[in-house]
């Protein structure tokens, strides 16, 4: 439908005075108007009758007609089509009857005798009520469609709330029925399943694969738990997706986590990790048996794939790892140097000996601590480097730390990206405050262009020394200070001569009191004098430009 039709309406006229009507239809251009004039009718019933035809949006009628009446006509007709706008006209005699048909539904009324402007402006009001109505039923059923396509997401995201959170038995029972789940609320299990290796594996590979990938383990994971029992699957993450099914038993569940552990490794050919959490009696302990099996996943930290039961790891005894605090001390000490193949260094020796280590810390422990070496890294780096700039790795070690499960091996690059990226930024930064030097010396340059400017005096502007001034000035310029002066001087110069300036007028304004030197200085830098400069450009020393 174009935006002509969406904004047009139609409409029938019905009057028992013919000339009424054909007045109304030939005196006013309604298509100007966007209204359609469908059909017209002489009488109410054959009204009636065109109104079930057409639908119209507005009936424009008499009050009083032969046959059945115009209060008559609109209660029929708004008892079929009770969006219609029916607008009376009628005499001042029965103003007070027309008042009442309003009340009984009728849009609106005009009283005869009335003129074509009382008609337009009645049927204008009757448009916009119209396409207003037709606006919002046009939303209500965008928003159903919505819905109705949205359903399956809605399911997901249900599922992953309560997985986090607890929830009433009320509002579970709402919930459930709305999003017509077919699962029952008791006897449940979750277990968490990580594609191993698959976000560094999959970068490089075009988006239509990965989604390939998706579908594929998506798939064999629900056609296996549907060989079992009712489920859900759900993908939490690019590399990770949690099962929720009924479980009779913990024998059931764990025999459901082996058969979708080799079916992804027969059919899928990709190695897996899967964290199998304890049965929960009702929806409301979905978090707990989420949270085992988060706990168990983490153990492919250690492990690097297979099926992790909770009840296997809970009783485990935790050692707690040793805090590398001299290898902290000195990894600081290098970042702050700028000192990245130091820093890398001792961090890859502490790497190697605690992997070397063969009574290694529970998983979560020495999460723990990583996690706090990358914060106190972070936290000396910003003793030389702005908050704003190490938000990049902030953000990227808060989405390290809130991965349910990871291994060794990323958080040890978390960290190695953490020395590289702190040592390039502060190394950067000294470069930064080199330039933001030099551009306050240029300032003070091009501001006394015209008096005896020494590299001393602009040094001392800075507060530094004058070696390191010009050798600073060189590197960040790419010229010396007084190559740099020097040409200052001489685009001022060219600047006033073509402003008409007499040669006199620029060699004192450039700070030379014979005009001579001011030509001689002129020509070597340019290869012509002053006069000959401005001859080439066209210059008339007698009429100017």
């Amino acid at each position: 439908m174009t935006a002509t039709q969406q904004n047009s309406v139609t409409m029938i006229i019905i009057d028992d005075i013919r000339s009424i009507v054909e007045g109304l239809i030939e005196q006013i251009p309604w298509e100007t108007y966007n209204i359609q004039i469908v059909d017209y009718s002489f009488n109410g019933e054959q009204g009636v009758e065109l109104s079930r035809t057409w639908k119209p949006d507005i009936v424009l009628t008499d009050i009083r007609m032969s046959m059945l009446d115009g209060i008559d006509m609109a209660r029929e007709v708004l008892d079929f089509h009770p969006v219609c706008k029916i607008i009376f006209m009628t005499g001042y005699s029965d103003f007070e009857y027309a008042k009442t048909a309003v009340r009984l539904g009728a849009f609106d009324f005009i009283s005869k005798p009335f003129s074509t402007d009382e008609v337009i402006e009645a049927v204008l009001k009757a448009k916009e009520e119209v396409l207003k109505q037709r606006e919002q039923h046009q939303q209500v059923n965008l928003l159903q469609v919505k819905v109705r396509e949205s359903m399956p997401l809605l399911r997901q995201e249900y599922f992953k709330l309560l997985l986090q959170h607890k929830s009433t038995k009320v509002e579970i029972n709402r919930r459930w029925d709305f999003l017509q789940l077919d699962i029952d609320k008791w006897n449940l299990g979750v277990m968490i399943v990580e594609v191993n290796h698959f976000l560094e594996n999959s970068q490089h590979l075009p988006l239509n694969e990965v989604e390939l990938v998706h579908f594929s383990i998506h798939n064999i994971l629900e056609e296996t738990v549907s060989s079992f029992t009712k489920g859900v699957i759900i993908r939490e993450a690019t590399n990770r997706f949690v099962i929720i099914c009924n479980a009779r038993n913990n024998e059931m569940l764990e025999a459901l986590a082996d058969g979708c552990h080799d079916n992804i490794i027969t059919f899928a050919r990709r190695a897996i990790s899967i964290g199998v959490g304890g049965r929960a009696t009702s929806v409301q302990q979905l978090t707990d048996s989420y949270q085992q099996a988060a706990i168990a996943l983490s153990y492919h930290f250690y492990t690097g794939g297979g099926v992790i039961r909770y009840s296997d790891i809970s009783n485990y005894e935790q050692n707690l790892p040793q805090y590398p605090a001299d290898e902290e001390k000195a990894i600081v000490s290098a970042i702050q140097l700028g000192n990245e193949e130091l820093a890398l260094t001792i961090l890859d020796q502490w790497y190697e000996a605690l992997l070397s280590n063969k009574l290694l810390p529970h998983p979560q422990y020495q999460v723990h601590v990583l996690y706090e070496l990358s914060n106190v890294l972070l936290r000396s780096m910003m003793e030389k480097i702005p908050v704003e700039a190490l938000e990049p790795l902030i953000r990227r070690m808060r989405d390290q730390q809130s991965k349910p499960t990871g291994s060794m091996e990323e958080s040890f690059q978390q960290i190695q990206l953490i020395c590289i990226e702190g040592c390039r930024m502060i190394n950067s930064r000294h470069q930064t405050e080199a330039q933001r030097l030099i551009d306050r010396a240029l300032t003070y340059i091009n501001e006394n262009w015209n008096t005896e400017l020494t590299i001393s005096q602009c040094a001392a502007y800075v507060f530094i020394s004058g070696s390191y001034f010009a050798s600073l000035f060189k590197k960040v310029t790419g010229q010396s200070f007084t190559q740099y002066v020097s040409g200052l001087r001489l685009e001022k110069a060219k600047q006033f001569l073509i402003e008409g300036k007499s040669i006199q007028e620029v060699a004192t304004t450039l700070g030379y009191e014979d005009r001579r030197n001011f030509s001689d200085m002129f020509k070597k830098l340019t290869g012509m004098t002053p006069t000959e400069y401005r001859t080439t450009l066209g210059y008339d020393p007698i009429n100017g430009r």
